[in-house]
C-alpha cells in the first residue's frame, strides 16, 4: 500500500471517529491537518479540515458552528467513495 492510500485510509477512519463521536471535531481535525502535512499528496482533500480548526481556535463565541461544520465535513469524507 502507498502513502497515499494509507492516508486516505487514516483519514477515514478519523473521520468515521469523529462521526460516531469517539473522538471530538477539533481533536480530529487536527489529527486530519497532521495527516496532511504528512502525506502532502493528500493535502488537497484534508485543507478544509485545517481552515475549520484555524477558525475553532480564533472565534471563541461560534465554537460550536465550527464543530457542527467539522463534523458535516468529516462524514462527508468518511462516506466518500462507498457507493462505488
Amino acid at each position: 500500500m502507498d502513502g497515499e492510500t494509507a492516508a486516505l485510509l487514516a483519514a477515514r477512519a478519523v473521520c468515521q471517529d469523529i462521526g460516531l463521536g469517539t473522538r471530538s471535531e477539533v481533536e480530529g481535525a487536527r489529527t486530519l491537518w497532521r495527516i496532511a502535512r504528512l502525506v502532502p499528496e493528500v493535502e488537497p482533500e484534508l485543507r478544509t479540515f485545517a481552515g475549520l480548526v484555524s477558525e475553532w481556535d480564533d472565534d471563541r463565541e461560534h465554537r460550536a458552528h465550527f464543530e457542527e461544520e467539522i463534523r458535516s465535513a468529516a462524514l462527508r469524507f468518511s462516506q466518500r467513495g462507498e457507493d462505488a
